[in-house]
């Protein structure tokens, strides 16, 4: 085919090339009669030459596959893989399959929260979920923890006021003091609002993780929830959507389950706020409150709300981590790429997040941007194909700390567009842009990576 296709560039250019001359006259086309070819060609049959070989088309590459962004979920993805992760994190640890620990700030400690599931009565009425969530409830009413069953214990590690600084103080923390206390084999860790208060999504970032990593440690399974919205102040919003991405992020790196309240209470009356615009409202009757009724009506309240969600997120672990039962999501796409330079990963898809031990050795040092200090750290290379402009922000949670770089359409250090620590907001025009991730040499400890939009203000 090659040879083929040589000669066939080779007679092109020639005749493209050749002066002008007086064209030779074209023989006379074959025809054929009644079944039997009539040469009409004046040389001897012996010299006709044969039919020229039709070559087949050459098919175009498939087109490069450009990022996108998967909708947002109210539950986290529960594929295979995550359930046999989940499942193996069980068996690390012995604890009570029926006990689950609450941990954060007042709308956890919150009598709202949880507490009504504890005993029957009118402040309690599964209404439509009683058929799907009914077994899970009597379940978890009959754990043990620490002397009452987990929904209305009281939490040492879920006070007012309280943020992850809280929670991990003391030695050991406060969160594994309750974990202790309860033997659970899950844990809500539903910090964030409070911590928000501080706009250093970074610091609560790092927070999160070491609490994640307490837990899992030790065979407890952390289910992590969004803060909810905010409507005291639109940038006081903001600064909870930018935590909930490192919340969903560090989620979905460590393959734990999330729960978006934030998402669920955006399409509430009033985002299913209090007064306050702070905390979570409840369905009141006759001035007392009714958390636990799952009704149609009560689930417009926030409390409400967020109950029958936890209650959803503990049936599924009960369901697939306890029980065994199928993961109730298919396993998403591969992507393509192995992460070096050689073979970068194709990033088609956001939110991404992952979590890797550090490998291999750093082939790009140069880099051309501007204050941009040698990089003889080991890299992840990422490749983005954008179809329009697309704000992206690039987090990195490595101990022995992390640069990140922009590239343009080449994978060519001295085209560096743009570098940080580890943090990293970028613009990208309509395209194709390389990412690329340096660690320190010395990093032995896993990394996290997370790439998505950044977050809009309100009035972007």
């Amino acid at each position: 085919m090659h040879a083929v296709l040589a000669v066939g560039f080779a007679t092109l250019a020639a005749s493209t090339l050749a002066p002008c001359a007086t064209p030779a006259p074209e023989p006379p086309v074959e025809s054929v009669v009644a079944g039997r070819e009539t040469p009409s060609d004046p040389r001897p049959a012996a010299e006709t030459e044969p039919p020229t070989e039709t070559l087949p088309l050459i098919q175009a590459p498939p087109p490069d596959p450009t990022l996108v962004r998967a909708d947002p979920r109210i539950h986290s993805p529960l594929d295979p893989a995550m359930a046999e992760r989940l499942r193996a994190l069980r068996a690390e640890g012995d604890h009570r399959d029926d006990v689950f620990v609450k941990l954060g700030g007042s709308s956890v400690e919150s009598r709202a929260f949880l507490h009504c599931f504890a005993y029957d009565g009118d402040n309690l009425d599964l209404a439509d979920h009683q058929a799907t969530l009914g077994e899970t409830l009597e379940f978890f009413r009959g754990g043990n923890a620490g002397g009452s069953n987990p929904f209305s214990r009281e939490s040492l590690a879920a006070q007012v006021g309280w943020s992850l600084r809280q929670g991990l103080a003391g030695r050991p923390s406060k969160i594994l003091q309750e974990a202790r206390a309860t033997d659970g084999r899950f844990a809500l860790l539903f910090f964030g609002g409070n911590d928000v208060q501080a706009r250093r999504p970074r610091s609560f970032g790092e927070r999160l993780e070491q609490a994640i990593e307490q837990l899992v440690q030790r065979g407890i399974v952390p289910i992590v929830g969004a803060n909810s919205p905010r409507g005291d102040d639109p940038e006081m919003d903001y600064w909870a959507r930018r935590y909930n991405r490192i919340s969903r992020g560090l989620a979905a790196a460590w393959r734990i389950p999330y729960v978006d309240f934030h998402l669920a209470q955006m399409a509430l009356p009033g985002m299913g706020l209090a007064g306050d615009g702070v905390h979570p409202n409840t369905l009141l009757d006759g001035g007392r409150g009714r958390a636990c009724v799952l009704s149609a009506e009560g689930l417009e309240r926030g409390s409400n709300q967020r109950n029958l969600l936890t209650l959803e997120a503990l049936d599924r672990m009960r369901r697939v981590v306890v029980a065994g039962e199928d993961a109730p999501d298919p396993a998403p796409a591969a992507l393509a790429g192995a992460g070096t330079a050689a073979e970068p990963i194709r990033l088609t898809r956001i939110p991404f997040a992952e979590r890797l031990e550090p490998a291999g050795e750093g082939t790009l040092t140069a880099y051309g941007c501007e204050g941009a200090e040698p990089a003889p750290g080991r890299e992840r290379v990422y490749r983005v194909h954008v179809e329009e402009t697309t704000a992206l922000e690039v987090n990195v949670f490595a101990d022995q700390g992390a640069r990140t770089y922009l590239l343009g359409p080449e994978l060519n250090a001295l085209q560096c567009r743009a570098h940080g620590e580890e943090d990293l907001e970028v613009t990208l025009e309509r395209g194709v842009h390389y990412l690329v991730v340096e660690v320190a040499p010395d990093q032995e400890a896993p990394v996290t990576v997370l790439i998505d939009e950044q977050v809009p203000r309100g009035d972007d």
